[in-house]
């Protein structure tokens, strides 16, 4: 059965969270609203993103960095350097990009075609290995960071 996408990712999050692998149960919701919600472990500008995009036909789930350019460009070429392990854990299908001029993103794509429980199901499964394949990385790409006194 078709639901709204509140709806959607609202139980999206509600299964993220105990899909996890243990010890990242303790992240932040962000939304849903504008149909999209976030993840985040404290840092608000450095979060997983599940994004209903209905005009693409696709939901978008990513790790964003959104946070000062030098630090956003720091975390991918961190993970970038593990980018072999992420793709045989997550799949060919995940990108890692300079998303635009000061936000760096590592996200795959799946098919929309109707938000039901198989999508949502599908969504939660992978987000959820998302955060347990991307999480201890960022934790580690985040020692090695001089993080500017406003991140």
């Amino acid at each position: 059965m078709p639901m709204t996408t509140k709806d959607f990712l609202r139980q999206v999050a509600e299964l993220v969270r105990f899909q996890v692998p243990p010890g990242f149960q303790e992240f932040e919701t962000v939304g849903p609203w504008g149909g999209l919600v976030k993840f985040h472990f404290g840092e608000p500008r450095i979060h997983y993103e599940v994004w209903v995009q209905r005009r693409h036909k696709v939901v978008e789930l990513g790790l964003h960095f959104e946070s000062k350019p030098e630090t956003n460009i720091h975390y991918l070429k961190e993970l970038t350097e593990h980018f072999e392990d992420i793709r045989s854990a997550l799949g060919q299908q995940v990108e890692a990009e300079q998303w635009t001029s000061r936000w760096t993103r590592i996200h795959q794509s799946i098919a929309l075609e109707t938000l039901d429980e198989d999508l949502m199901w599908e969504v939660a499964s992978q987000a959820s290995r998302m955060i347990g394949v991307l999480e201890p990385l960022v934790r580690e790409a985040s020692k090695t960071i001089k993080v500017p006194a406003d991140f």
